[in-house]
């Protein structure tokens, strides 16, 4: 018989009733190896299981999402009255988790009252005071480091001494409820406590036999990869994101990036090559300096890594770094976000690069050996009008032609090194982004505020359209929703021109794009009309990505 967990941690789908609701997903995931559910756990998961996993404390992880995902007739009901386990904690860490979310966290108070519910992630910590008084959670740990705190938590639990634990949120009972704020002053700036030890999963799997329960997102043992944490915070200020400099300034007080050693960082990655996985190093190296990101480079040379690593770069390096990558890892790709060809709205984002040191970035890395090189573009961006969009996917064209003859990842030279990805910027504005605060400054206009305005969306919502929680200055929602498909086929004729497709992959994307379209009219000419929408859809029949095929995003097959 299992013994009593000191705390689960679960996570929830976007949706909860995804299994009832008709509607169609959204193509805004189709970047990330998670299904529109966003069935994918925060990193932190892990941190936060080996951290107190070394000091006693008996954590599990319990991705209810993925088993929602497997077995349609899971019972998340039944299963949450059968927890063992003193404490429950929920990510609320970006917004589309905002359903799912409060919906289990509901449900847990009325079947298990005598279980305290924890809270925690960026949106947490940004409607923290909103989330304790429309939910019925007992608590809120704030900030981007919540290890020691709920440490703290777990031990203070056993006598209700809450009062000297940072960063916590909590409902005094024995004040009538009272919501009492302890200040926000742990802000750790030193990481090396806190790495991510994927082996405390493995262990845990082996005590319990519970494989659904830890696994990352539906389809991880297809296309796995595992990630690397280098810092907490981050020295860019891309103005629509929530994980900026000025985001992690105002929501969780840290004025600095905190880094991992570079001996740490090197560790977790050979952790991750024990388990024979892809690994994605989250993070600009750069962002710690240059000494900083040679320093890890020069070790994982000396170690020998052995496993595809993928590194991000937030802008193009200089100097002989690509170089230094390339002779100390194998088999290395490239992940870098331009948002748009127009340099013009690439600054409005906070993000200063020209075209002409990206082309040269792409031209060195594939020139020492880089195996893929991945660029992401951006729809619905302030200041992006149809004719922009469609000029990115000409650029992107004109991208795929300059580089067809260079770089071979063993494929004799075919072009097929460089790969260009499009969507969707997101359905909602990042709480605590520059673009979130001051809107019209940035080119927008929303339509959510708080945290309830964002949950209610998703409640009511059918289509991704009605999804959708802001306009841009120069596209409301509908053209938004236009344009994405008009740019998805597009993007998939020139595909298919450079080789990258071929005429039955290049037929899928033109069909889903087809029965998506004709969905959103068909429900859409059913609430005008006042009729059911129950049947008119069938929602799996469209629960797949529309601007790429899967295996694009597949590590473990490129």
């Amino acid at each position: 018989m299992q013994k009593e967990a000191d705390l689960t941690l679960i996570h929830a789908p976007t949706l909860y009733d995804f299994r009832k609701r008709p509607g169609i997903w959204s193509p805004i995931n189709d970047l990330v190896p998670s299904t529109p559910l966003f069935e994918m756990y925060p990193i932190g998961f892990v941190s936060m299981t080996s951290y107190l996993g070394k000091r006693g404390y008996d954590v599990r992880i319990d991705n209810v999402a993925v088993k929602m995902l497997h077995d349609r007739k899971f019972d998340v009901e039944e299963h949450f009255k059968s927890l063992k386990t003193k404490a429950v904690g929920i990510d609320l860490h970006w917004m589309p988790h905002t359903h799912g979310a409060i919906r289990f966290a509901e449900m847990l108070k009325n079947i298990r009252p005598e279980i305290p519910v924890i809270f925690g992630g960026l949106t947490s910590s940004y409607f923290y005071l909103e989330l304790m008084r429309e939910t019925g959670i007992d608590f809120v740990v704030r900030g981007d480091s919540c290890e020691y705190p709920l440490s703290l938590l777990l031990e203070g639990m056993k006598n209700e001494k809450y009062d000297d634990i940072p960063n916590l949120v909590w409902r005094d009972n024995r004040n009538n409820g009272r919501i009492r704020v302890n200040p926000l002053t742990y802000v750790t700036e030193n990481l090396d406590d806190f790495r991510i030890d994927y082996s405390y999963l493995l262990k845990a799997y082996r005590d319990s036999g519970r494989l659904m329960d830890f696994l990352p997102y539906k389809d991880f043992f297809k296309k796995p990869i595992m990630g690397v944490l280098t810092c907490k915070g981050c020295t860019k200020n891309c103005s629509t994101c929530g994980g900026s400099r000025f985001a992690y300034k105002n929501i969780c007080k840290r004025d600095k990036v905190a880094f991992m050693s570079p001996e740490k960082v090197v560790a977790d990655i050979l952790n991750v090559a024990s388990f024979g996985s892809p690994c994605f190093i989250i993070g600009d190296l750069m962002q710690g300096g240059e000494r900083y990101a040679r320093e890890i480079i020069y070790l994982m040379k000396k170690e020998g890594v052995d496993i595809p690593i993928i590194f991000e770069f937030f802008s193009p390096p200089g100097g002989d770094y690509l170089k230094e990558i390339s002779l100390a890892v194998n088999d290395f790709s490239i992940e870098i976000s331009p948002e748009t060809h127009d340099e013009g709205i690439r600054r409005s984002l906070n993000k200063f690069y020209t075209n002409a040191s990206l082309f040269k970035m792409i031209d060195r890395s594939l020139e020492v050996g880089c195996r893929t090189f991945d660029i992401y573009f951006m729809l619905g961006l302030a200041g992006q009008t149809r004719e922009s969009a469609k000029d990115t996917v000409k650029f992107i064209d004109r991208l795929l032609d300059e580089f067809k003859d260079k770089g071979d990842r063993g494929n004799g030279g075919d072009g097929k090194n460089v790969c260009t990805f499009m969507s969707p910027y997101a359905p909602f504005l990042d709480p605590g982004s520059l673009a979130f605060e001051f809107p019209e400054k940035y080119g927008y206009k929303k339509y959510c505020n708080s945290l309830m305005d964002h949950f209610l969306l998703q409640d009511r919502a059918v289509t991704w359209k009605e999804l959708l929680s802001y306009r841009t200055n120069c596209l409301d929602t509908s053209e938004i929703v236009d344009l994405t498909y008009e740019t998805a086929l597009e993007l998939a004729d020139v595909k298919l021109s450079h080789g990258l497709l071929d005429t039955e992959e290049r037929e899928r994307i033109y069909e889903r794009v087809r029965k998506s379209r004709k969905m959103i009219g068909l429900i859409e000419e059913a609430q005008d009309k006042g009729r059911p929408i129950s049947g008119v859809l069938d929602a799996e029949d469209l629960n797949e990505r529309i601007f790429c095929e899967q295996d694009e995003l597949n590590w473990a097959t490129l």
